[in-house]
């Protein structure tokens, strides 16, 4: 799973499908939810990443991230998909799958 940081984050979107976790590292729930998404890598088809968006205060305002953690999903740049709070494998695939 790759780690995002501002300024390289508008790049790596642009680019094909790709779900990325924006969470606080200092989250409880996202300590819960990051050993399974780090596995997830092999049953998905699309790339997966994560942001601490308490180093990406602009992000945090454009995506309106209220919730840690939230995931989401982009296509070619746009947003396509989300998820925020506590999710199970199973809400995450069946996220993508409405994707691909």
């Amino acid at each position: 799973m790759k780690e995002l940081f501002e300024a390289d984050f508008k790049q790596v979107i642009e680019n094909g499908l790709i779900l990325v976790e924006f969470n606080a590292k200092s989250g409880s729930t996202c300590k819960l939810n990051g050993p399974f998404l780090k596995g997830m890598q092999n049953d998905i088809k699309i790339d997966v990443a994560y942001l601490d968006f308490d180093q990406a205060s602009s992000l945090e305002e454009e995506y309106k991230l209220l919730v840690s953690p939230t995931f989401i999903i982009f296509k070619e740049g746009k947003e396509v998909n989300r998820i925020e709070g506590f999710v199970s494998k199973g809400q995450i695939i069946n996220m993508i799958d409405k994707e691909i």
